[in-house]
């Protein structure tokens, strides 16, 4: 019947007395089925009138069933199941009856529910909108009058969210329904809109309005984890637009975050059918580069070399385009890229820039430049479908400094690098070619000849040369892959002093250091099996020496690599006060060891191996046995010291009358009655190392110091009762720490350090390399209940509290928290007794103290208090008398001695009376006038301007001279030009006395400066004018 056509009907029922009663009525098609829920009655005829009628809904198509709500709603498909309320409004026409509206109201379960862009009547290609991958429910009331259709209160009930429904369509306007849901994952219950892959968990708000085929579908996104169109976009907030007549999705401002990242994307997708084009553009400012390798993951999913781990900001624009269906064999991706700050692998880049992309399944980065600090790199790399890449990049004039990881060698590595290199094919068999040239090296003070690097590899082996300027010093290794593989070294008598430079640097100076030696290695192995290598050499010289000792290889030692093992004969070194003698056997895989060192030493052979030790006296006996492996040594033997003198960097005193043990059992190293003497008092050292060979000792010492006097930064010393500290860790850096109680220390240093950082590294170390630069780490705790005694301008007073040194003895940092036992403030040349005070260093990279006290203070019959809190670099004083006096009149009591009142009492002929440093005091102290002046630009000092002497604080009149403060405000007009005026003020002739400069930066190295000067005459109206420019050059000297 009309657009209904079902395959079977079934009706059982009665007519009695004007009524019908259907107890049964059922319609079916396919394998849906639509029935009564219970019996039905009606009274006969009909009449206008609601009927309720009682449905059952099993697995009914909505396309079987619509029947004529097909020609309003014809882009819905799916299958129904549950109970169905539905209510029929009759209405009386002229020609009978009606059904003017039916209400429905659903408790249905929904499979297989579709929305498309299918219109009655018109042949369309079928594009899915919508599909749901899992049942939901359908709930609420829905009415339909005529051809319109509405929605009241629906609801969509998914197993992660709900979706509200309103509005309705109509015959006349089309549609207008709205959806929202506050929590729903996508990927789960959709998967796809427009048939593009879309996941994402959060809110969702729909729209689907227009009429007939130019219907639009509007979804306002709020999710996370969002990925569409196989990018991540983590969080998304947006709308996706879908317009239905032209086939086209819209990405209208989608603003993504990637952790902290944020980006917006614009653009278009053609989902006709035809063509599956993109057209989407991105644009991110201060992106992080992981982040911006998450969002394009699915592209760079095969790409192993992709720098994942470096931090720092990338800004840019990218605009992708192509064709999506195919991945990344069909999209083509143009983005500009500029990189700031960014670190990687602890190798730090300060700006690069690229134009880099995709396009059409080959990865490219083109025109990448790149500063490093003062070195700029250049280059390209294209990645290809076939997995083989292609690139070249070069290094024109680099300086080795700017390598992080030079830097964080702990010593001064200066010189320049010039490195260019190219290469393609498959990273395992990849053809390349680079050429490193190292030219005008110094480390610390002793030059290093050129060297060249040379590093090459191809579908067989990769190969290393290393060759020195003047030929001395020859490395070259080939790695094969498959073939004979061999390393060869061979040294000249090269001068390596700068070897022992690196390692201690006290040793620089010494104009006697020398390091040479003279011999060669070679060896060869198959397929890279390492331990069947072959070959030999001799090391016929070896030669350390400096001013006070001097150490050589007796005769020529030979080296024999067979039967899986290197060994070398007895090698005997002897020198000042040294006679030892070395034989090593070593398995080539590090699993077997045979080493044996016996003999005698001077201590002072530390001074080559430690910069720790600055300087060494004593003797050493050694008869050592190492066996076992690389990994676990088995050792046996003794080392002992006797009478041993070590001055270690970052102490002022040093160790003395060392004298113990040193005992070699299995893999432990013990200390065995080892003592000594540092500050005065008495060192015992126990427990010891556990020794590998393979990697940094695990270290488990303990020391106890008594009756000890040591100087660190800031105390000038501290003497310890008692300390019980160790030296601990599994690796480097070092743990030493614990806790000493302190009998008396003082600190004389000023409090003039507000707002400076510690102590640190030196300059060449960049300052986040600084600290990892040693060995070890401090953290020592003392703790003193009384003694600590603070002398110095502002304070001559005694303290308890604690003191924590941090970081390491060479660039020292404190924290620290004292509270006053007695003592004085002093405020200007008034003592203050104090009555309480504390003092606290809570950040141990900022010598910024923080304190609060208060005193009083007998002056010229006035009880004084003060009261003073803050930090050193910003803090508040405040004043108060017995008798009560003004601020003004106190302040004028402690700088000069008398009140306001007893000031207007001095002959007012007399301005110069108050000297330029107690205006100053009170203009930029009291007044906070600088600190003011500095939030907006300027900076204001005060300084003498002085005709003959500057005299006491009331000074007789004189007509000869007189001494007035000189006031200067500064600025910074532009980048590179500071202005500055001057005037004096409190003399009878200041107002005359004027002085301006102008000062021009041209880099670093020089400026030039324009100077105006005015001073008084003869006569007050005729002031003396003078004119000049300056040119001033810098140079720095090492």
């Amino acid at each position: 019947y009309g657009l209904w056509d079902f395959d079977s009907l079934q009706v059982r029922g009665r007519w009695l007395a004007g009524r019908l009663n259907l107890s049964e009525l059922e319609l079916g098609r396919s394998e849906g089925v639509l029935a009564l829920e219970d019996s039905f009655e009606v009274a006969l005829p009909l009449r206008a009138q609601e009927l309720a009628i009682p449905l059952v809904a099993r697995n009914v198509s909505y396309l079987d069933f619509a029947g004529e709500a097909l020609k309003s709603v014809s882009a819905i498909k799916g299958s129904f199941t549950g109970r169905v309320g539905l209510t029929l409004a009759l209405e009386s026409m002229k020609s009978g009856l009606r059904v003017g509206a039916a209400h429905i109201r659903p408790d249905l379960t929904v499979s297989g529910f579709e929305l498309n862009n299918q219109v009655w009547g018109k042949q369309r290609p079928l594009r899915r909108i919508l599909a749901t991958k899992n049942p939901f429910r359908l709930k609420g009331a829905v009415t339909v009058r005529g051809g319109d259709v509405s929605f009241d209160g629906s609801s969509l009930e998914f197993p992660t969210g709900t979706l509200q429904v309103s509005g309705g369509l109509s015959s006349a306007s089309g549609w207008d329904v709205r959806g929202e849901v506050a929590q729903v994952d996508l990927g789960e219950e959709l998967g796809m809109i427009a048939e593009l892959p879309v996941v994402g968990n959060g809110g969702l708000k729909a729209h689907i309005h227009g009429k007939g085929d130019g219907i639009f579908f509007d979804f306002d996104l709020k999710q996370r984890n969002a990925r569409f169109l196989n990018f991540n976009f983590g969080e998304l907030e947006g709308r996706v637009s879908i317009d239905d007549r032209n086939s086209i999705v819209f990405l209208d401002r989608l603003a993504g975050k990637m952790n902290a990242s944020r980006y917006e994307v614009n653009g278009s997708v053609s989902i006709d059918g035809k063509s599956d084009d993109i057209d989407l553009t991105a644009r991110f400012v201060k992106t992080a580069p992981d982040d911006l390798f998450t969002v394009f993951a699915h592209q760079l999913r095969n790409i192993s070399w992709i720098p994942h781990g470096m931090t720092g900001d990338v800004d840019g624009i990218a605009r992708v385009t192509g064709g999506y269906s195919e991945g990344i064999d069909s999209l083509q991706i143009r983005a500009d890229l500029r990189g700031a700050r960014l670190l990687y692998k602890g190798e730090f880049i300060s700006e690069i820039s690229a134009r880099a992309g995709l396009d059409r399944g080959t990865i490219f980065a083109r025109g990448v430049k790149a500063k490093k600090y003062n070195s700029e790199f250049t280059g390209e790399i294209q990645y290809f479908r076939n997995d083989e890449m292609k690139y070249e990049f070069s290094v024109p004039r680099g300086k080795v400094r700017d390598l992080d990881w030079v830097a964080g060698l702990g010593f001064p590595l200066e010189g320049t690098w010039e490195i260019r290199g190219s290469g393609s094919g498959k990273w395992e068999t990849l053809r390349s070619d680079t050429k490193i040239l190292l030219k005008n090296l110094v480390v610390r003070t002793k030059p290093v000849p050129p060297v060249a690097i040379h590093l090459g590899s191809g579908k067989d082996d990769v190969r290393i040369d290393v060759v020195s300027d003047t030929k001395d010093l020859a490395l070259r290794w080939i790695l094969s892959r498959g073939g004979e593989s061999s390393f060869e070294v061979a040294a000249k008598n090269p001068e390596l002093n700068w070897v022992l430079c690196a390692i201690n640097r006290k040793t620089c100076s010494d104009e006697a250091l020398h390091l040479r030696l003279d011999g060669d290695f070679r060896m060869r192995w198959p397929n890279g099996s390492l331990k069947h290598g072959t070959g030999g050499g001799t090391l016929r010289a070896l030669d350390a020496t400096k001013e006070t000792l001097s150490v050589s290889l007796g005769r020529p030692m030979e080296i024999v690599a067979a039967g899986g093992e290197i060994r070398t004969g007895q090698a005997e070194f002897s020198g000042t006060d040294t006679k030892v003698i070395l034989s090593t056997a070593t398995a080539l895989d590090g699993e077997r060891i045979d080493w044996s060192l016996r003999g005698e030493s001077s201590l002072r052979i530390l001074e080559f191996v430690t910069s720790l030790i600055e300087e060494a006296k004593g003797k050493i006996s050694l008869n050592v046995n190492l066996g076992g492996s690389l990994s676990q040594v088995n050792g046996s033997g003794k080392i002992d010291l006797r009478d041993g003198i070590l001055r270690v960097s970052g102490l002022d005193a040093p160790v003395e009358e060392l004298n113990g043990r040193l005992a070699f059992r299995g893999q432990a190293v013990q200390f065995e009655g080892t003592q000594a003497r540092i500050g005065g008092g008495e060192v015992r050292l126990a427990g010891g190392l556990k020794l590998h060979l393979d990697r940094a000792p695990e270290m488990g010492i303990d020391l106890f110091l008594s009756n000890n006097r040591i100087r660190f930064f800031p105390v000038n010393f501290a003497e310890f009762d008692e300390a019980r500290l160790s030296f601990s860790g599994e690796k480097p850096p070092y743990l030493f720490g614990g806790l000493a109680r302190v009998r008396r220390a003082l600190m004389k240093k000023n409090f003039d350090f507000g707002g400076q950082k510690t102590q640190r590294a030196a300059k060449y170390l960049p300052e986040r390399l600084g600290k990892k630069s040693s060995v070890y780490e401090l953290k020592i705790r003392a703790v003193a209940e009384h003694g600590v005694v603070v002398d110095n301008d502002l304070l001559n007073a005694e303290f308890r509290g604690e003191v924590s040194l941090l970081n390491n003895f060479e660039y020292p940092q404190v924290t620290a928290r004292a509270e006053l036992v007695k003592g004085v403030f002093h405020f200007r040349n008034t003592p203050f007794t104090l009555d309480h005070a504390v003092v606290k260093m809570p950040n141990p990279e900022y010598l910024d103290p923080q304190f609060s006290l208060g005193g009083m203070a007998n002056v010229n019959g006035y009880k004084v208090s003060i009261f003073a809190a803050g930090s050193a670099e910003n803090h508040r004083i405040s004043l108060s008398s017995s008798p009560g006096l003004s601020q003004e009149d106190i302040l004028s009591l402690l700088a000069f001695g008398y009140t306001g009142t007893e000031a207007r009492k001095i002959n007012p002929d007399d301005k110069s009376a108050l000297t330029y440093t107690e205006v100053g005091s009170i203009l930029l102290d009291q007044l906070k006038l600088n600190k003011d002046l500095q939030q907006r630009g300027f900076k204001i000092s005060v300084a003498p301007s002085i005709r003959e002497s500057e005299a006491n604080i009331i000074r007789p009149r004189t007509t000869g001279g007189s001494a007035a403060p000189k006031v200067y405000l500064k600025t910074q007009v532009m980048k590179n030009l500071d202005a500055s005026v001057g005037s004096a003020f409190g003399s009878s002739q200041g107002g005359n006395e004027l002085d301006a400069t102008l000062d021009y930066r041209m880099g670093n190295k020089a400026s030039v400066g324009a100077i105006y000067e005015q001073e008084p005459g003869i006569q007050v109206n005729e002031p003396r004018r003078s004119y000049g420019a300056d040119i001033k050059f810098r140079w720095g000297f090492k």
